[in-house]
């Protein structure tokens, strides 16, 4: 309970709250230790990268980017073996892999057409037809 005061709702979840301060600190900064923390952010959290890309770096072909980014991912997910006696087990962690991975991208990309060409391709029903 005490957790969930001192965090705010927003579309994605819990986030945490900046306080006034940090914010009037963080606009104090020079353009240069805001690169390096923009920067080191980046390095630090892939989705943080992607979020860059899509709405600054390559706004008209960012989200296509991404989505061949991530077709190619799940399909790498494919080649992988998983933990498992058997093949059910091991489809499992195939499909709880792939769903991580659509989530990721979903938290990215506000366009829900291609979420759902994902969702669509990469759906239990197809990994099935695939494994047997």
């Amino acid at each position: 309970m005490l957790l969930e005061k001192r965090l705010k709702v927003n579309e994605n979840g819990f986030m945490p709250e900046i306080s006034n301060t940090s914010s009037s600190q963080i606009a104090n900064l020079s353009k240069k230790e805001l690169e390096k923390l923009v920067t080191k952010a980046a390095v630090k959290d892939k989705s943080f990268d992607d979020y860059l890309l899509v709405n600054y770096f390559e706004k008209e072909y960012g989200e296509q980017d991404l989505f061949e980014t991530t077709k190619a991912d799940l399909d790498n997910l494919f080649l992988k073996r998983y933990k498992g006696y058997s093949q059910e087990q091991q489809t499992a962690g195939l499909l709880a892999a792939c769903s991580k991975r659509i989530a990721e991208f979903s938290k990215v990309c506000k366009n829900k057409n291609p979420e759902v060409d994902l969702n669509y391709v990469y759906s239990p029903n197809s990994i099935f037809n695939v494994c047997k």
